[in-house]
Formats: structure tokens, C-alpha cells, sequence
């Protein structure tokens, strides 16, 4: 038999030297550092818009405060019109209280007038005129008017007694047995004429009396009712005669007639 192959021998490798052991980091050159050049400053580009003419815009100023209104000058006075004078027609007069006389039918005294005397002109006035003209402003809101027939109102005799200064003092109704309303006429009519100064003859203030007759007639009228008060009133006296009447909101319609019958003086007139 053959023979076994042998192989041939390889001969051991070279052994390699021993490399050095690495030196420890502390041992080991710092690697110097090589200074990186700066990049150069970028210029900004300047805006071929921009309006360098414009000048800053100012700062906002504070708001005004409003100047204070000046004070408004006083309008300067005027000089104040005059009073305008009383109308004809004057307020309702306070009653008069009214008491029984024996064989004198019925009288009475004022103790609170009206300013019917007052009225008009200022001065001494005719007593029988001025009885006239108070007749409708002091009886023209008596209902009683109201109350009655139509046609013959009464008939009634009034005496008034006038003291030494031309004031009315009392007034006494002649007639017994007189009608209502007539004995309102009486009652009414002498307390609007307290407050006036009168004369009973020639315009002479002197004391005494003069005694007047008063008629009335009642009728109705056709002119519009209104809601309240006269609807119209008027009087007149000439040569010791007067007339007078007024018409209510109900339409009755009252007319009288004054006749001045006599007059009594007392006393002298002053300065005689």
C-alpha cells in the first residue's frame, strides 16, 4: 500500500511585535484648535421706497379742555306795565246775614263787602246808579231765579241808610212778606256796595237814606246753554231810573227795573 499523504508543514507565523499600549487621553496632545475666520458683517440693503424726506410723525398733544362759556349779561329791566284795570262784572260778594224788624220788614248791616264800589272811577259815586249796576253781578248766580214762574218776578221796596263819609251802613226791606228772590236782590246787591263811597243827591257825602223800588221779570231765552256762569249781563241809569239783567247758563233770563222813590238826608253836607 500506498503511503498516506502528509501534508506539508506551514510553518508557524512570524510572531508580531508588540504594538505599544495607547497612552492615556490625559497623556495626549491637545489638538490645536485653528480660529474659523468670522463671516463678514452683513450690510442691510437700503429700501429704494422709503421716503427719507418724511419727517417723524409728532407725538398726539392731549385733548383741549372747552374754554368756559362766559356768563350771559342780565337782560336789562324793563319798566313793568301797568296794572290792567278790574273787570265790570266782580267776584260774588259774601251775604249779608238779614234779620226781622217789627212794621219794617226785613233789614240788615254789612259786616264784609265786595269791591264793587271800587269800580270805575274813583270818588263819590250816585248811590241809586250804582245799586243799578250791582244788580247782575251780585244776583246772577242766585238759582233761585231758576226755581220760579215765568213772567212777574215780584215787586219790593229796599231802603239804604248812608252814614256821614258816604258808606253804607245798613238797608232794611219795606215789604212784609216779600218774594225770595227779591229779598236776595236786597241782601245781595248791599254787600257788593260796602267798600264804595256814595252820595244821594248833587254829588254831596252826607248822612241819611234813600229808598229805591225793584221790579223783576222772568223769562227764558233761546241763545246756547253753557256749561257754567252768565251768559250775559248789562245795566243802565239816567234821571233816577234804571235797568238791568242777566241771563243764566239755564237760559232763564231775569230783567229788572230801579226806580229811586226817595231820599231822606240826616245831616248837612260837610263844609256847610
Amino acid at each position: 500500500p500506498a503511503p498516506p499523504e502528509t501534508s506539508p508543514k506551514t510553518p508557524p507565523p512570524a510572531e508580531e511585535p508588540a504594538r505599544p499600549a495607547p497612552k492615556p487621553e490625559s497623556e495626549r496632545p491637545a489638538k490645536a484648535e485653528t480660529a474659523r475666520p468670522k463671516p463678514p458683517p452683513v450690510e442691510e440693503e437700503e429700501d429704494p421706497y422709503a421716503d427719507v424726506s418724511l419727517p417723524p410723525k409728532p407725538a398726539k398733544e392731549p385733548a383741549k379742555e372747552p374754554a368756559p362759556k362766559p356768563a350771559k349779561e342780565p337782560a336789562p329791566k324793563t319798566a313793568k306795565e301797568p296794572a290792567k284795570e278790574p273787570a265790570n262784572e266782580p267776584a260774588k260778594p259774601a251775604e249779608s246775614s238779614v234779620a226781622a224788624q217789627p212794621n219794617s220788614g226785613l233789614g240788615g248791616t254789612g259786616t264784609s263787602g265786595g269791591s264793587f264800589g271800587a269800580v270805575g272811577k274813583a270818588g263819590v259815586r250816585d248811590l241809586g246808579a250804582a245799586f243799578t249796576q250791582a244788580i247782575p253781578a251780585a244776583c246772577g248766580a242766585d238759582m233761585t231765579w231758576s226755581e220760579i214762574g215765568l213772567g212777574d218776578g215780584g215787586t219790593v221796596q229796599i231802603a239804604i241808610d248812608i252814614d256821614e263819609n258816604g258808606r253804607p251802613k245798613s238797608f232794611t226791606v219795606l215789604d212784609k212778606n216779600p218774594p225770595k228772590q227779591l229779598q236776595n236782590v236786597a241782601k245781595r246787591t248791599f254787600g257788593l256796595l260796602q267798600s264804595g263811597t256814595f252820595a244821594l243827591r248833587s254829588g254831596s257825602v252826607t248822612a241819611g237814606r234813600q229808598t229805591v223800588e225793584v221790579s223783576a221779570t222772568v223769562g227764558m231765552t233761546d241763545k246756547p246753554v253753557t256749561s257754567g256762569g252768565l251768559i250775559e249781563l248789562s245795566h243802565a241809569f239816567e234821571n233816577g231810573v234804571g235797568r238791568a239783567h242777566f241771563v243764566q247758563s239755564t237760559g232763564r233770563e231775569v230783567r229788572f227795573r230801579v226806580r229811586v222813590i226817595r231820599v231822606e238826608v240826616t245831616a248837612a253836607p260837610a263844609g256847610d
